[in-house]
């Protein structure tokens, strides 16, 4: 299946309307810098700042980029490999604990059974006799 690279126009947040019309129209020589600014109640200097960093902005994300996924930064890929350590150590632990209760059931088993056998003995209680006695 081929990726998509078509990328939809993003909507507008009402906040930023204003600001948006504004420097679309600096751009399109529609208004001049200090009209834009006037209009929107800020200084010459405030609005093209804004707008420098929109055209900076726009600039960078049209300028050629690297082909494929971006790499995953380092810090993000130990913590991947630790997670994926932890999780199998994890494992581990549990299937040792499963082995150990399995073993302390059956000695416990074993020993309440002789317990209860000793505990006979005890009381003075003999073996079963057995036919060759």
């Amino acid at each position: 299946m081929a990726s998509k690279s078509y990328t939809a126009l993003p909507p507008v947040p009402p906040a930023l309307i204003a600001r948006y019309e504004a420097i679309v129209s600096v751009l399109s020589g529609q208004v001049t810098v200090s009209e834009a600014a006037r209009r929107l109640g800020l200084s010459r200097n405030r609005f093209q700042s804004l707008m420098h960093r929109a055209l900076k902005a726009l600039l960078e994300e049209l300028g050629p980029k690297p082909p494929g996924r971006p790499r995953t930064p380092e810090r993000e890929r130990l913590l991947e490999e630790e997670t994926g350590r932890l999780r199998r150590e994890v494992e581990q632990l549990k299937k040792r604990v499963e082995s150990t209760d399995h073993i302390l059931n059956l000695a416990s088993g074993l020993l309440q059974g002789r317990m209860e056998r000793g505990t006979s003995r005890e009381r003075g209680g003999r073996k079963p006799a057995t036919e060759d006695e």
